[in-house]
């Protein structure tokens, strides 16, 4: 490619055009400068092209149960027909895409209702499915591995030592959600119905007292990286894409809670005066 870089960048599409050999990886380059849109997204983008440009997105569509098949409308048109507050749902996006937090004005405006039906679902999400899937995938594994001959006893005990993580790791997840189910939301449904604000409880008590659930993951997956010795690397692999997924799920639901509810709930306590 001699003499490319001194061409001005609006003469070097046609330049690798006309030189076959380039023009192969220069369609790449552009496939992928179009797959990761670095923009925010906005209410009358296609909700088709949020996907195709970032298909981690379905998992928002999964917890807001919108179903796929929206052909060209706008992110707009398909947040109302299915009763989800299109500003909340652009907020969660674009924090999960851009790692982008809305200003503070944006934040007064998000629906805490909506927030609060994500989070439930996401709980439903981790622990009737997504954690419940990985460890039967483990226990395949494991069980694999264990019926195989010349197995050594330290194996075994590896293998017994990483369920035993992987099932107290889960205990402290579903412990975790439980109390967001049971204190958390139950709390905010009354700070928003009720005339004053309830005593005896803040969201910062959960903001200060707020696990990163995905840490303890993050640890299981060093765990079977460093010392787990797998006769196959296909299904152990595998394994570890699915952990790895789910390390980034539960960021997104923990940054959803940090950098969008609790902030939207200290705006609704900052408008009630304490309840005597």
């Amino acid at each position: 490619m001699k003499g490319l870089g001194k061409l001005p960048w609006f003469h070097v599409g046609s330049f690798v055009k006309k030189n076959n050999r380039f023009w192969g990886f220069w369609r790449i380059a552009l496939n992928l400068c179009t797959m990761y849109n670095v923009g925010l997204y906005k209410k009358d983008d296609e909700m088709g092209a949020l996907i195709c440009e970032n298909y981690a997105m379905l998992l928002i569509l999964s917890i807001f149960d919108i179903p796929i098949g929206f052909g060209e409308k706008t992110v707009e048109a398909v947040c109302e027909e299915r009763g989800v507050d299109t500003e909340t749902f652009l907020a969660i996006v674009n924090l999960f895409v851009n790692e982008e937090s809305p200003s503070e004005e944006v934040k007064g405006r998000l629906s805490v209702p909506a927030l609060t039906d994500f989070l439930r679902r996401s709980h439903v999400y981790f622990l009737e499915y997504r954690l419940p899937a990985i460890r039967r995938k483990l226990v395949e594994i494991m069980q694999g591995e264990l019926m195989t001959e010349g197995v050594k006893d330290h194996n075994a005990d590896i293998a017994r030592l990483m369920m035993r993580f992987y099932d107290e790791y889960v205990d402290e997840v579903r412990k975790h959600m439980n109390y967001e189910d049971e204190v958390v939301f139950p709390y905010v449904e009354t700070l928003l119905s009720a005339k004053g604000r309830p005593v005896g409880y803040e969201i910062a008590i959960f903001s200060k007292h707020h696990d990163h659930v995905e840490n303890k993951l993050t640890e299981f997956k060093n765990l079977i990286i460093k010392y787990y010795p797998a006769k196959s690397s296909v299904k152990i692999n595998s394994l570890l894409y699915d952990i790895f997924n789910c390390a980034s799920d539960l960021r997104l639901h923990n940054a959803v809670e940090n950098e969008l509810y609790v902030p939207a709930i200290q705006i609704q306590e900052s408008m009630r005066n304490p309840k005597r």
